[in-house]
C-alpha cells in the first residue's frame, strides 16, 4: 500500500491539533488509529523487515511538517515525533517529549502560553524593542547583556558576554587585587536584529543581505576599527554571532547561518529563551505560569533605557 495525499493530509491535521501534553503513543498505533487501518492493512503499511516501510515515510512527513511550521509560520509545533530509549518511534505533545529530556515543570507551564508570547513579539512597535529583548535575554542567560545606542553601531545591536575559565590575578598579574577580567577569559555575544514592524497575516521573509551585514559586523569587531573594543574584544576573542529577528528565514538563509556559525533567534527560539530565562515577573506562577504582557514589557524596557554607546576614541593595543 502507498500513502495517498488524503492519508498524509489527515494524519498531519491530527498532529497539528495535538495538545502540548498529549501522551506518547507508538507511531504505528497512532497512524493505524487515525487512518482506521485493520490488522491486514497495518501489516501492509509496515512489512517487516523493510527499510522502506510506509510508517517510516510517515515519520518523515511529520518531521517535515514540524520544520515547515517553525520556518514558515514562525510558530511552535505542538507535537513531536522521536525515538524512545528502546528505539521505538513515538508521537506525543511537545511538552510530553520535553519532559523526557529533563525540562522542569516551570518551563513547561510557561510554554503552555507560547501563542501569547509569539503575539507579543509580533506586536513590537519599533526595531529597537527587539534589540532590548535580545539584551535582556543575554543578561539573564550570560550575566551581562546590553543593547547598543545610535545608528553608528557597525551593525551590532546588542552585546553580551559570559565568563569562561577565570584565573586568579595572583597568578597572572603583579597586583593581586586586580579584579578585571583579562582577555581570553570571556566569550562575547554580538547580536544584529531585524524586526517586522506592523502586523502581517503571513510572516515576511528576511532579505539575505542582512545576514551578510551581520557577518561583516563580526569581522570588523575583531579589527582595530571595531567600535566595541571598549568591551574587551580582541582579535582572537571567542565570539558568538546571533541573528535576532521576527522575520522568517528561507531554507537557504537558515542553512547559511548554520554554515557560518551564526545562531538564529527567530520567533520560535525567542519563545523558548523567554520561557527558559525570563524572570518571575514575566509569568504568573499562581495562575498556571500565565504570560504577563506588562511584566514582559517592563523586563526588556530597562535594557532599552540603559543602552551602550560606542567609544569613538582609539584604544591602544599592546
Amino acid at each position: 500500500m502507498r500513502l495517498s495525499p488524503r492519508d498524509v493530509s489527515q494524519f498531519l491535521d491530527f498532529a497539528r491539533r495535538l495538545p502540548l501534553d498529549a501522551p506518547a503513543e507508538r507511531v504505528e498505533d497512532w497512524l493505524s488509529r487515525i487512518l482506521g487501518l485493520n490488522p491486514i492493512q497495518r501489516a501492509e503499511y509496515s512489512p517487516s523487515p523493510d527499510p522502506n516501510a510506509l510508517f517510516a515515510i510517515a515519520i518523515a512527513y511529520h518531521t517535515e511538517e514540524r520544520e515547515r511550521i517553525l520556518r514558515e509560520d514562525c510558530s511552535i509545533p505542538a507535537f513531536a515525533v522521536y525515538e524512545d530509549s528502546l528505539g521505538v518511534y513515538q508521537i506525543a505533545g511537545l511538552s510530553t517529549y520535553l519532559r523526557t529530556k529533563g525540562h522542569i515543570e516551570e518551563f513547561l507551564g510557561r510554554l503552555d502560553h507560547h501563542k501569547k508570547i509569539r503575539a507579543a513579539l509580533r506586536r513590537l512597535e519599533r526595531g529597537q524593542h527587539l534589540e532590548a529583548i535580545a539584551a535582556a535575554i543575554m543578561r539573564e542567560g550570560c550575566g551581562y547583556g546590553e543593547a547598543t545606542q545610535g545608528s553608528a553601531d557597525q551593525g551590532i545591536d546588542a552585546i553580551g558576554w559570559k565568563e569562561l575559565m577565570i584565573i586568579d590575578s595572583a597568578f597572572s598579574d603583579g597586583s593581586v587585587t586586580a579584579s578585571q577580567v583579562l582577555p581570553g577569559e570571556q566569550t562575547f555575544l554580538f547580536a544584529s536584529s531585524k524586526a517586522v514592524i506592523g502586523h502581517a497575516t503571513k510572516q515576511r521573509l528576511l532579505n539575505p543581505a542582512h545576514i551578510r551585514e551581520l557577518v561583516g559586523g563580526w569581522v570588523i569587531q575583531r579589527s582595530t576599527a571595531g567600535l566595541w573594543r571598549q568591551s574587551g574584544i580582541r582579535m582572537l576573542s571567542p565570539v558568538q554571532m546571533i541573528l535576532v529577528t521576527t522575520y522568517r528565514l528561507s531554507t537557504d538563509a537558515k542553512a547559511a547561518c548554520r554554515e557560518l556559525g551564526v545562531q538564529v533567534w527567530g520567533i520560535p527560539e525567542l519563545v523558548y529563551l523567554i520561557c527558559k530565562l525570563a524572570p518571575a515577573t514575566v509569568f504568573d506562577a499562581d495562575n498556571g505560569q500565565a504570560f504577563l504582557a506588562d511584566g514582559f514589557r517592563s523586563w526588556w524596557q530597562q535594557r532599552d533605557k540603559d543602552r551602550l554607546m560606542a567609544s569613538i576614541e582609539p584604544i591602544a593595543v599592546g
